[in-house]
């Protein structure tokens, strides 16, 4: 009896131990990867009246800005609380559901990290050279914006030219963030003194009033 019993504790014991890896891969494969949310633009559908679609500044929960020595105030992306994203080339798109609410989640991830104390709450990337494009994301908190930003965005790049605190590296949050706002600029080209769009022109008139 003894015997049994104690051979059924070591085979309860073998189980747990067998499975609880493949238990903990399952649950990690709830939550999406950067690479799966870098694709939402393929399952992004083009909005059915992309014409009479108003940008409203209480209905906005993400922005995305450029600021260079040739692009003031270049647009990148701007995604609104009604699941509505529109890109840098103007298309209004609708985004699933899924899509909208892991991209939000990543972006209070990117807030939640230490501030840098620099203007714009800047993580500035270490290049060979200087001037390098900073990226603005300007996330909703209640009725303000919060903002949190990247100078010098390199995909293949993290070391930053100024640690802060102890992280010497883009923190993966935001690299992952910057990776997935960065397809809004697809198949975009900027043109000194071009005209936007008269939706990315609507969504400029909004952000300018945060």
């Amino acid at each position: 009896m003894l015997r049994s019993l104690l051979f059924c504790v070591l085979l309860g014991t073998c189980t747990i131990y067998y499975f609880k890896p493949q238990i903990r891969q399952s649950m990690s494969a709830l939550l999406p990867s950067s690479s799966d949310l870098t694709a939402w633009r393929t399952r992004a559908q083009s909005h059915p009246y992309p014409d009479s679609y108003s940008p409203a500044r209480a209905n906005l929960a993400l922005v995305v800005l450029r600021n260079s020595q040739v692009e003031h105030f270049d647009f990148t992306l701007a995604v609104f609380k009604d699941k509505v994203a529109i890109d840098a080339n103007g298309n209004v798109l609708v985004l699933s559901e899924e899509d909208y609410a892991n991209m939000m989640a990543l972006a209070y991830q990117a807030l939640d990290l230490p501030d840098t104390g620099s203007f714009g709450n800047t993580w500035r990337i270490e290049h060979p050279v200087i001037g390098k494009p900073i990226d603005r994301l300007l996330v909703a908190v209640g009725t303000d914006m919060k903002e949190v930003g990247v100078q010098g965005y390199d995909k293949e790049k993290k070391v930053l030219k100024n640690p802060v605190g102890d992280i010497t590296e883009l923190p993966s949050i935001l690299s992952d963030l910057m990776e997935i706002v960065m397809k809004g600029r697809d198949g975009y080209t900027f043109y000194r003194n071009q005209v936007d769009p008269e939706t990315v022109q609507k969504v400029k008139s909004i952000v300018a009033q945060t």
